[in-house]
């Protein structure tokens, strides 16, 4: 199972973050993946007995929680699955405590037309830019994979009670 969160989440963001990084950097690895499973960080999306979405979700215990790494298998994108792991996430952040759910979305200096799509759909969903920050400063260890200057856009969205 590790290995197959490993490829969804690879496959959707080499779409969606095509040309960001070096040619051949893949999003994830499974060592990174089996860590988030471990941890019990990933909540998947399932249709029978197969992983169609994936969502990494941390509830920070400040009264905030974070969430990345969503991805859906492009078989079945367009049919509400990331919608319905989203509202997943911030119900149980809720529940634990949480008033705010935080996100990063990436982007470049000059946009990036998926990623502006992307923030465009988060900001549907409740979410509002709050700060940009340099990639280095909220993931120096991807930093020196990407092919291009790279801008983290936080995003948080107040979370009912």
């Amino acid at each position: 199972m590790i290995e197959h969160l490993t490829g969804l989440e690879n496959r959707a963001y080499e779409l969606s973050e095509l040309g960001l990084w070096l040619k051949g950097v893949a999003r994830t690895n499974v060592n990174e993946m089996r860590q988030w499973v471990e941890r019990g960080e990933m909540v998947l999306a399932l249709d029978g007995n197969a992983v169609v979405g994936a969502v990494r979700s941390i509830h920070r215990g400040d009264g905030s929680s974070w969430f990345g790494a969503l991805a859906v298998d492009t078989s079945v994108a367009g049919q509400g699955i990331a919608r319905a792991l989203v509202n997943h996430i911030e119900r149980e952040a809720a529940n634990l405590g949480s008033k705010v759910m935080e996100l990063e979305v990436l982007t470049t200096r000059s946009g990036h037309p998926h990623l502006e799509r992307l923030r465009t759909w988060y900001e549907r969903l409740g979410y509002i830019e709050t700060s940009r920050r340099d990639l280095q400063e909220v993931s120096p260890e991807e930093a020196p994979f990407m092919a291009v200057q790279i801008e983290a856009v936080v995003m948080h969205k107040q979370l009912a009670p």
